[in-house]
């Protein structure tokens, strides 16, 4: 079975969370993920939550490696599925509360531009799961709209096991982040 562990953390002065804040956050994020894997060709996916520590929890994230098979470039779904995770909130939070100016398509990327001149090139695949899926971009602000809603929040980060961060957003941007696309 394949597994991967994510560490959601809350930064706070308090070093805990409201419960509303955490649950209804941690569901959004994890419909973020269940779309995007779907969207991706990937099995169900359990996820579960482990004991937290200080500041943090635990999120595992398994999926059979039976029904996961591995794509062509040796990366497995579960892991590609990570990365468009990654790219889902990216575009959110480059877009949310912006105007866009053009928008390009070539070999494979889409590229955005806005209004100020600040420019994002995502894959089409990440771009069209955005646009086609209207679970993840309601999952995405609801995220943000519950931390915004809780002020003992600073920061919201996703950290993969081997330390590599997927997500990392200050408060200052939850508002934004809660607008929906």
């Amino acid at each position: 079975m394949e597994t991967e562990t994510l560490t959601i953390k809350f930064d706070g002065q308090s070093h805990q969370v409201d419960v509303q804040t955490f649950v209804y956050s941690v569901l959004n994020f994890t419909t973020v993920i269940k779309e995007a894997n779907k969207k991706n060709g990937g099995d169900i996916l359990n996820i579960n939550i482990k004991a937290p520590e200080k500041g943090s929890l635990l999120v595992d994230i398994v999926t059979n490696a039976v029904n996961n098979p591995t794509l062509l470039s040796g990366t497995t779904i579960l892991a590609s599925t990570f990365v468009i995770v990654k790219g889902l909130y990216e575009l959110h939070g480059f877009i949310s509360g912006k105007k866009q100016k053009e928008i390009k398509k070539a070999n494979g990327l889409t590229i955005i531009i806005l209004e100020h001149g600040s420019t994002l090139a995502i894959t089409e695949n990440i771009d069209n799961i955005y646009a086609t899926t209207p679970a993840r971009s309601d999952a995405i602000s609801k995220n943000f709209s519950a931390l915004s809603e809780d002020p003992a929040v600073n920061n919201f980060e996703v950290t993969k096991s081997n330390g590599e961060k997927i997500i990392s957003v200050p408060k200052e941007d939850y508002g934004r982040l809660s607008n929906k696309q």
